[in-house]
């Protein structure tokens, strides 16, 4: 019978088996860093070139413009998601304006999004992170972790539902904490200016031009970083299927059928519809007693035509918005005036407002704007939810 080693022996074997896996080596990635999408605008096979890439890039988006409220207001990231998808991202910092739908919806997109959408201080009223907070990628023989803040609001509103938590606070945990779990941390942020962990974090600021960053891994404690301008390919086939896909799935968007109408619906008709609509949204939604709607001015600015109403129609017939809620004592004095039956169905404890009366007007300064991911397109998606064969909604009891 052969005779049990050494403990000491089977430990120096193991401990052997460990260093010879993680043996320093010549390993290298290259991680393409795109700010500005734009270049693409008008001929999609110039991102040809973004899905011939080698195996070992890692793409990046982190295109502050890539999405606008009146982008949101309708398609709710759902165009951003599959574009960003036919590109083969792997890593996404969305834009701040984001945060406006609300904490459900960023769940929703971050778990069904086959990348990752980063964002390191952002979390909702319970603390809980809608997103996540990092990726950890392997890169043999090292693993690296990727992580980013949110981007900063563009004024001092404040908006309840997400807060931001303070950088100084959590950066050196979540660092430390991924120092544990991987060899490097890789941070981005608009200010080079947090902290470095020696060996372990290395700062690259957010922002500048489409660029290219090469990594190479000298040990676990030790790499080199060189940056170079990314050109894009625009002399590619158009006929890239990934892409072509994603065109025809941002078309198909608009020729969702929400509803039919068997007579044509008036302006009157239509801002009835929204209003109801807004009221079933906000009731379903928040648990308070009186919230008053406030459709603004223009928000219908068409009649439909008798038949199937699409998406597509709406959207040319209704006006882009994304609804907050506030409490009826932040709400400024003669507010009322922008709608004569805003308040004339008895006492209110919170109003649905739009984002054009709350962004421009500076009596909202400093006011408590709740986040409610109400938008247009669910507006819309309501309003046809609950009709009669005539195209109109059914009398409340």
């Amino acid at each position: 019978m052969k005779k049990a080693l050494p403990l000491s022996i089977l430990v120096l074997l193991l401990a052997g088996c460990f260093k010879q896996s993680v043996r320093p080596g010549r390993s290298e990635l290259e991680l393409v860093y795109l700010t500005d999408l734009s270049k693409f605008d008008g001929d999609m096979a110039g991102l040809k070139a973004l899905g011939e890439l080698e195996p070992a890039t890692l793409l990046v988006v982190d295109d502050p413009c890539l999405s606008t409220l009146e982008s949101l207001a309708w398609w709710e990231g759902e165009r951003e998601i599959s574009l960003l998808q036919a590109l083969g991202c792997d890593l996404f910092f969305p834009p701040a304006e984001w945060c406006f739908l609300g904490p459900e919806r960023l769940y929703d997109l971050s778990s069904r999004a086959e990348f990752f959408i980063v964002a390191l201080d952002v979390v909702d009223e319970e603390n809980n992170y809608p997103l996540s907070r990092y990726m950890i990628r392997q890169q043999s023989p090292y693993r690296l972790a990727f992580s980013a803040a949110a981007g900063r609001y563009k004024d001092d509103r404040i908006f309840e539902g997400i807060s931001r938590l303070p950088m100084d606070s959590i950066f050196p945990i979540t660092a430390s904490l991924l120092g544990l779990q991987t060899d490097f941390f890789i941070f981005f942020d608009a200010e080079d200016s947090l902290p470095e962990l020696p060996g372990r974090v290395h700062v690259v600021p957010r922002g500048g031009e489409n660029r290219v960053m090469d990594f190479r891994f000298i040990s676990r404690v030790d790499f080199k970083l060189k940056e170079h301008r990314f050109t894009f390919d625009l002399s590619g086939n158009a006929g890239n299927a990934p892409l072509t896909l994603w065109q025809a799935h941002a078309d198909s968007l608009d020729d969702r059928v929400l509803g039919t109408c068997e007579e044509s619906l008036s302006i009157e008709s239509l801002e009835i519809l929204a209003n109801k609509a807004l009221k079933r949204l906000a009731e379903d939604s928040f648990p308070a007693d009186g919230i008053g709607v406030l459709i603004p001015e223009g928000f219908i600015t068409g009649e439909i035509p008798a038949g199937r109403i699409t998406f597509g129609q709406m959207r040319n017939v209704m006006a882009p918005e994304i609804f907050f809620l506030v409490s009826v004592d932040d709400l400024p004095d003669g507010i009322s005036s922008y709608s004569g039956t805003f308040l004339a169905r008895g006492e209110i404890q919170a109003a649905l407002l739009p984002s054009s009366l709350c962004l421009a007007d500076d009596r909202f300064q400093g006011k408590s704007l709740k986040l409610t991911g109400i938008t247009s397109a669910q507006v819309t998606r309501q309003m046809f939810t609950h009709n009669t064969p005539s195209g109109m909604p059914e009398e409340e009891p």
